[in-house]
């Protein structure tokens, strides 16, 4: 398996697809009555793009992960028995790009 590393292209388009997408999701959860609309937009579209990433072997998958599982804990705020899974979710996200950054090192 060859692990790869985003470009500063390739982060910006990720940025712009993120904000983008982000955007029109949430309005379409307002529109649906959903509640937390941003958070809960931006969520989920860090989860596809995340996708995308592993998909195509991209390290920076893991940054995404970080962060979504940093966000899911304030999204889930309320309930406080959620933060063992995503910081459990979180750890497993480190330890991943830790990895991740190795294996691309020592391919690239």
């Amino acid at each position: 398996m060859q692990a790869k590393k985003l470009s500063p292209k390739g982060w910006g388009l990720l940025l712009v697809s993120l904000a983008v997408s982000t955007f029109l999701f949430a309005q379409a959860l307002r529109a649906a009555g959903g509640s937390s609309t941003n958070l809960d937009g931006l969520t989920t579209m860090i989860t596809v793009a995340g996708q995308l990433l592993m998909i195509l072997r991209y390290r920076e998958q893991w940054i995404l992960w970080i962060a979504l599982n940093i966000l899911s804990i304030a999204l889930w705020a309320e309930n406080p028995s959620m933060y063992l899974m995503f910081g459990a979710y979180l750890l497993n996200s480190v330890y991943g790009f830790y990895n991740w950054s190795r294996l691309q090192k020592a391919t690239a």
